[in-house]
Formats: structure tokens, sequence, C-alpha cells
């Protein structure tokens, strides 16, 4: 495990409790580490049904933060059974890529997202990646072929004809304004369908855009959930599963901005999901506490030396913390079964400077 992930999440660990983490989880939540490189951007992924404690772990790679350079040394330096085989390898070479100023990928990719299903055995597990399209090159026109190649390059096999045709019809049927954000590849899977994840959608355009598509879901049930979010969030993002269909399953992603009532909009969000039955009540009030931040005086555990070496490069009044933070909440519609909500946490390191006004911390510029 790299040393600046085991030591990040040595800090984190008394922030993971009940009722989301449940020993059994946090346990696997460092074996997944082992699998991660020396990118403090962590995130989990948490079940908010009261009998399902399951949380699955991601790490987010940014560009723009020189951050797929340093994926990419640490896949070139990874070895083990874990790596050892084609997905693996394909992956190393496309994070190779990536970071080349020359290539298609550097200029039309601006993120890499790899998030770890906790249930797998992860000796041998795959991540599901993420790949986010860079705004300054997207392109209804341009863009599924952009994706077609990545996905051919990562999974080892194009997409079939009739994938191809429904991924080119989300981008032509998106409203003004409305983009295809990211695309998810499982690698464990066959390619029979893709993850999107679409923004800046504006919550009484989204029925109509599933209508232009042929969407096979159950409207009234997603037409309930949009309302709940245009009571108080300020975006909805939805995710689709894009196969020979646009398949029933949808994901419909609540963010709300940060602000002066930032606490009191979330618990609005939360206690309507409670009272339709789809959180649970302790679990809503962890998602209220999570959010906050641990700095060197706060913690016992030592904090981590890449960190400590890196801080001798930065102006005097700049200093690290980690940041806890509430990313999202997520309620997926399934065919015949109930809708299951997701909350997404997050766990970051950044460079923050204090104001003369104020005793919370902004991150510096």
């Amino acid at each position: 495990m790299s040393a600046l992930i085991r030591d990040s999440l040595e800090i984190l660990r008394p922030h993971l409790h009940g009722p989301i983490f449940s020993d059994e989880s946090v346990e696997k939540l460092f074996a997944a580490a082992a699998h991660f490189g020396d990118v403090s951007r962590l995130g989990f992924e948490c079940r908010l049904d009261p009998k399902n404690d399951r949380v699955d772990f991601f790490q987010a790679i940014l560009q723009k933060e020189g951050e797929d350079r340093i994926f990419s040394e640490y896949l070139s330096r990874a070895n083990g059974p874990a790596f050892d085989n084609e997905a693996w390898h394909r992956l190393k070479s496309y994070c190779a890529d990536w970071t080349d100023p020359s290539s298609l990928i550097h200029d039309h990719i601006d993120e890499l997202w790899l998030e770890y299903d906790l249930d797998d055995t992860l000796d041998s597990a795959l991540p599901s990646l993420f790949i986010g399209i860079s705004p300054s090159s997207f392109s209804a026109e341009k863009s599924p072929a952009i994706i077609e190649t990545i996905v051919r390059r990562l999974h080892g096999a194009p997409l079939s004809e009739y994938v191809f045709k429904n991924l080119k019809s989300c981008f032509r049927s998106l409203p003004n304004g409305a983009r295809l954000l990211h695309v998810g590849i499982m690698l464990s899977r066959t390619m029979d369908a893709l993850r999107v994840n679409i923004q800046r959608i504006h919550a009484d355009n989204i029925l109509p855009f599933l209508e232009r598509i042929e969407w096979t879901g159950n409207s009234d049930e997603c037409a309930e959930l949009i309302s709940v979010g245009k009571i108080c969030c300020d975006d909805i993002r939805i995710d689709l599963d894009v196969g020979p269909v646009i398949y029933p399953q949808i994901g419909l992603e609540y963010f709300i901005s940060d602000g002066p009532n930032v606490r009191d909009r979330w618990k609005h969000l939360l206690q309507r999901l409670i009272e339709l039955g789809h959180c649970d009540e302790k679990k809503g009030q962890m998602l209220l506490d999570w959010p906050g931040h641990i700095g060197p005086p706060n913690v016992q555990e030592k904090w981590p030396s890449a960190l400590l070496l890196e801080s001798l490069t930065k102006k005097w009044n700049q200093f690290g913390v980690f940041a806890r933070t509430l990313n999202h909440v997520k309620v997926n519609l399934n065919q015949d079964r109930r809708p299951e909500a997701k909350a997404y946490l997050g766990f970051l390191h950044s460079w923050v400077s204090p104001t003369p006004t104020q005793h919370d911390f902004r991150p510096s510029t």
C-alpha cells in the first residue's frame, strides 16, 4: 500500500464508524487501498438502507492537478498477482498515454475515477472506471467516437453498433447547456452497456430528454424524485445505462453547493428521503455530521511524511488539512425493486490559509 494512502486512512479511521461504516467494511476499505496510488483524493459510496452496510471505495485522479502523471508512475511500478492481467496492462498503457500531450486521450479526458466493489475478492478485483470528458473538448458530434476509441483501449473490444447508436442518440438529444460528463466502464464485465452521467440538465428537461432517447423506465417514479430535488438542490444529474436499449435503471444525483444554509438544505433533502423510506434516519444524521477538516494539531496519528515534505515548498501561511465532504446523494430507480439511496462521501487533502476575518479554512489560491 502507498504510505500516503495508508497514513491518510489512519488519520480518518476514527471517523469510520456506525451506523454507516461497519467494522467489516472498514477492514475491506483498508485492504482495497493497497491498489491505490499516491493521490489522496478518496471517497466512499455508502448505502443508506438500514439493512445494507456495504461501502465501496473510490479514488479520483485529476489531470489539472498533475495526478495523471503520479498515478501513471505508480502503475508502472505496481506488480504482483492482482496487477498481472490484461485489464491492468491496458489501464497502464492508457494512463501512460494520458500523460502525453500529443495523445488524443490527453486532450479530451481530464479525470479518471476508479471504484472498487468491496463485495469482490480484492486480490483479483478489477475497478470500475469512470472517464471524465474535458469541457473544452466536449462535442456532440466528435465525442462519441472518442469514447468508442477509449472503450476499445480499456476493454479490449469495440462497442457494439447498437450501443454506439444509442450513445450517439444521447449526445444528439441533450438539451442546450447539458453535457455528458462521465462514462463508466466496468472492466470485470462484458461490454454490453456503458454508464453515462449527464450534468447541467435542468430538472424540467429531464423527462423530455428521457422520452427522446426512448428510455424504458418508470416515468412516474422518476418524476417524484425529480420533484424532491427541485426543492433544495442546485443540480440534479442523471446516470443512465446505455446498451442495445436505454435500460430502465436510472440514477438521480442530488448536489447542493457550499453556502451559509448548506447544512439545512442537506437536512431538508435527507428528511424527505427518510419520509419516502429511502434513507435510514441515523445514517442521515451521520451524513450531516460528516463534513469537516482534520489538521495536524487534531490527530494523534503521524501526519503523512510525503505531505510534510511538500509543505516545505509552500508559502509561509499555507498548511495542509484533510477535508471530509458530503459530495452528493443518489437514488437509483431499479426495475421491479425498491429505490436504493446512496451517499458519496469525500476525503481529500488540500492546502489552505487562514483568513483574517474567519476561523474556518478555505483553499488557498
